[in-house]
């Protein structure tokens, strides 16, 4: 992403906010009561329940941010809580023609979870979130990059040793591989990426913020681990 394009992104989501048609943080990291009735077309009865689970949900958030202050995997362990909450509650209401596309935004939703982790955990300011959301989208694109290089070139530098378990070039994520064995030693290519990410989301943060901001890199490295774990079940070999 250029220069001039973050900028512009920038100013656009801090003035319009995340209930706009664009790619706001919020808006693609949380799913409003507006966009599921405009995403659904949810019925009057529908909207008047979905509003009052809103208004639950936000109430017990605020109780537990009071709670889980000082508890960093606290206040995501809740969050993440409140979501499957909300997400059980939805598809009990809605009709079956809805479900499907209910399970769409769920799944596009859920591709943003470095921002969810963030927004729950630091609870940064409207102005911090849309910054936050730039970088993030910014990396997005440098990794899809990494991909469309392919594996060879990447091998180049970062090729695993001989007998080691095949792990796709340079793709694992921070603390997949660890103590250098697929590596030689060196970081993998999206160890260095995350790194330098989350290097530059830090000066975005308060000195509060940054003092918690270590245990919230450690959660996004469990969350990435987790996940290309899943990945490699589903395909352990996907170059081949």
């Amino acid at each position: 992403m250029n220069t001039k394009r973050t900028t512009l992104l920038f100013f656009i989501l801090l003035t319009l906010g995340p209930i706009s048609g664009l790619m706001s943080s919020e808006f693609n990291a949380y799913i409003s009561k507006e966009r599921l009735t405009s995403s659904l077309g949810l019925s009057p009865d529908q909207v008047e329940k979905v509003g009052r689970l809103f208004r639950m949900l936000e109430g017990q958030k605020k109780k537990d941010r009071s709670v889980y202050a000082d508890n960093i995997d606290g206040l995501y362990m809740r969050a993440v809580e409140r979501r499957n909450m909300q997400d059980q509650y939805i598809q009990k209401i809605l009709a079956p023609n809805q479900v499907d596309r209910f399970k769409h935004l769920t799944r596009h939703r859920d591709r943003y979870f470095e921002f969810f982790i963030i927004n729950e955990t630091l609870m940064p300011s409207r102005n911090q979130s849309a910054k936050i959301h730039v970088l993030l989208d910014e990396y997005q694109e440098k990794i899809k990059g990494m991909k469309h290089a392919g594996p060879k070139k990447q091998e180049s530098e970062y090729s695993p040793k001989r007998g080691m378990k095949p792990g796709g070039g340079g793709y694992l994520p921070p603390g997949a591989i660890r103590r250098g064995r697929q590596y030689h030693g060196k970081s993998s290519p999206m160890e260095k990426l995350n790194k330098e990410k989350y290097d530059r989301i830090a000066e975005y943060l308060t000195p509060e913020q940054k003092k918690r901001f270590p245990k919230v890199r450690i959660l996004l490295n469990k969350e990435f681990v987790k996940r290309w774990k899943k990945k490699q079940e589903q395909n352990p070999y996907p170059h081949r």
